[in-house]
Order: C-alpha cells, then structure tokens, then sequence
C-alpha cells in the first residue's frame, strides 16, 4: 500500500510491471499474490495505472480478471533465436487477448543491430539482429499485439530503426480498437501464415503476415478462402508501403530466412470460416505455471498428423476444463453440421455447448495415439455469431483437433 501511494499518487507514475522474483523461493501463490498488488494499487484511487504481471510464463487465464497485459515467456535477448522462440511460444495465445488485455512478448530489442551492440551482455548471446530480423520483430510484435516497450537507447537509435518503430501502418495494426492477436491459417514446417481482422471484425480488409523463422528461403502461398476472403483482393505492403498488385484465388510470397512480409489485403468480399482449429480456441482452465503429467489442464500440443500440426490434450476431468470458440459465424438461418476431429487413446466422450445449451454428448471411440476422426451433430442454426463450447465433467476428453461447420442443402 505504501509503495502503490508514492508511486501512482505521490510521483504520478501510470504503469508498473511487478517480477515474480523470489516468488518461488517464498512458495508464493501467483494468484493470491498478484491479486493482492491490483488491490493495492486500486485502493489509490487511481483507474488509469496499467498492471503487468511477469511469470515469464502463460500464468493461467485469471490474468485478464486483473491485469491489462501479462508475460508469455522467458526473458528476450537481442538474437534471432530468442526472437523466434518467443514468436513460437506466442503462436496459440491469441483466444486469451482482447481490448484491454494482452499478451506481453517482452520488451524490444529493436536498434540492438549486428556490429553496433553495447551491451554489457555478452555472456548471454547479445550478437544482435541482422535488419530482416530487426523488421520481423517489430512487426511480428505488432501483429500479435504485444505492448510496445523500446529496450535500446533511444538516444542512439539508428535511423533505420526509428523509421521502423514509428511505422504508422505496422503500429496500426498493434494499437486499433480490436485489439485482436493474429492467428495462425496455414502451416509450412517452421513458417507460417497468421491474419487478422484489421478494420472491423468480420470486415473485407485483414492483416496478413507471411512469417519465415528458418534458414532457407521459402516460398509461402495461401489462398484467400484460407483468409476468408474472396473475390479480387487488393494487397499493401506495410513495411515498403508500396501495392505489389491484386491478385484472385492464391497469392504466392518469397520470404527471406529469418524475416517476414507484412500486408493489408482488401477483398471484395467476406466469406465465412468453415474450420476452427482447436489450437486457436479459448481454454478456459490454460495455465504455463505448472506443466507436469499430473497436472491435468487443456493444452495446444504439436501432434503429427492433426491439421495444422497441432491439436489441444488434456481436455475434461471438470467443467471448467473446456475449450471455447466465442466467435462462430453461421451467415444464414438454417441447418447445420458441426464436425470435430478428435483423437482417444480409449473411447472417450465429448459434450458440445452451443449457444448456451447442450447440443450432444458425442461418443469418440479409440483411434490410437496420434490418429483421428470425425464425430458430428446436426443442428438449426439463428444467423449470427455464435459460441461453440466442448468439455467433459465426468472424466477425461478426446484430443481435439479441428472443428470444421458447414450448411446443409434444404
């Protein structure tokens, strides 16, 4: 309480980020603990003071309830391979971000630049990043919605770098009122297509972002179905703010290793979305604290053969141990089939939610480990957005892969 008064009323400050240092060796329990700072600092008075709790880890979906942005992951460090690390660890979060919250990917290591790094550390890989590197940093931050903390001496950013940061189509896609983090549509081994809404939700125009963390040269295609997305599509480059051109049906992108292509693509039209990885949905009991094989919380996992090369384990065993999909579009009344493609060591059952009522409970029969099929229900469906909910209370789950929706023919 005394150091909430001097900081935020006495001195005016309006952001604290709070380290778990000591935590572990005091047995402090995150939740209670952090609780217990945001109290503190809302018994000031104050409603503008931004809290950002640092677990260097996912700290469970609770995080949100009192603290405008979190800490994913281990300390960055000014190298590629600290940059791609935390990229891939940030990947499936972005059901647990919204307006107001979000996950926090550490601070910049922006103007830290190969041969100009003065850094005292060394001893911790400091070699710095090439400019390709610098610019997918950036960009990759802003594109998954990470608070924008500048970690080198602003006195001595280098001009490249200061063009780089106040880049207004880049900072436009990290600080509009959507506050959506960028998901991933398409795979390619290490690289990746993400996209996001840009303008308004289920709107014509969204970021897109060709992402290339390996050491070959790739080159990345994607069609616009998978962006939800039809007719021509009119493309911006937001880093060479140029206009490579419209293009219809795919688009294919050469991506330089260790770099990636940042654009704003405007389409005639809006198509709905059809398949809903599980890896992209909301998990309500998700937690990075506590890992273990005794501890049973719903997780993304990579898994050979699922869609997308991920599926979520570790589902059911509690109600609380759903997963979530809060934005389904049904774009016409009518009837539906809602598939899912899960997995099961044993026959394993699955309850469906839709709109708030129990749709089905859905028996997976085994399919052995890492191998899956289809399980469906049929249902009348109002137009609109709708919430899609899977869980088990009485036992483990089926491993989740896709949710795929799809209208049936009168």
């Amino acid at each position: 309480a005394a150091d909430c008064k001097l900081h935020f009323n006495d001195l005016g400050f309006d952001f604290i980020k709070v380290d778990y240092c000591g935590g572990k060796k005091l047995k402090l329990d995150e939740r209670v603990r952090y609780t217990e700072i945001a109290n503190a600092i809302k018994a000031t008075g104050r409603t503008d003071v931004r809290l950002n709790i640092c677990r260097w880890a996912f700290p469970g979906t609770w995080a949100a309830d009192i603290a405008e942005s979190w800490r994913t992951t281990e300390d960055i460090r000014a190298n590629w391979a600290s940059v791609r690390s935390l990229i891939g660890e940030n990947l499936y979060l972005g059901a647990y971000a919204r307006p107001g919250h979000y996950n926090d990917m550490d601070m910049l290591e922006v103007g830290q630049l190969v041969g100009r790094m003065k850094t005292v550390f060394g001893k911790y890989g400091d070699t710095g990043l090439t400019a390709d590197e610098e610019t997918a940093h950036f960009g990759m931050w802003c594109m998954l919605s990470s608070p924008l903390l500048i970690g080198c001496d602003v006195r001595t950013i280098p001009e490249s770098t200061k063009a780089l940061v106040t880049n207004p189509y880049l900072l436009a896609a990290n600080q509009n009122d959507l506050g959506l983090q960028a998901e991933v549509v398409r795979r390619e081994g290490d690289a990746c297509v993400l996209v996001k809404d840009a303008d308004a939700l289920f709107g014509n125009s969204r970021y897109v972002v060709f992402y290339n963390p390996g050491d070959e040269m790739r080159e990345m295609t994607v069609s616009a179905e998978e962006l939800c997305l039809a007719g021509k599509v009119e493309a911006f480059d937001l880093v060479d703010m140029s206009d490579p051109g419209p293009f219809t049906g795919t688009v294919s992108v050469p991506v330089e290793p260790h770099s990636a292509k940042f654009y704003k693509f405007e389409a005639e039209r809006r198509v709905p979305r059809t398949r809903y990885e599980a890896e992209t949905a909301y998990l309500s009991a998700y937690q990075e604290i506590r890992t273990g094989d005794d501890v049973w919380t719903a997780r993304p996992v990579a898994v050979k053969g699922a869609s997308g090369g991920h599926a979520v384990r570790r589902l059911g065993g509690s109600a609380e141990n759903d997963l979530v999909w809060s934005k389904v579009e049904i774009p016409a009344e009518g009837e539906y089939e809602f598939s899912f493609v899960c997995g099961a060591a044993d026959d394993r059952m699955l309850d469906v939610e839709i709109g708030g009522e129990h749709a089905a409970r859905l028996r997976v029969a085994s399919t052995g480990e890492g191998a899956f099929r289809g399980v469906s229900l049929r249902r009348k469906m109002a137009k609109g957005i709708h919430r899609v909910r899977l869980f088990r209370a009485d036992g483990p789950a089926p491993d989740v892969d896709v949710m795929k929706v799809r209208p049936l023919a009168d």
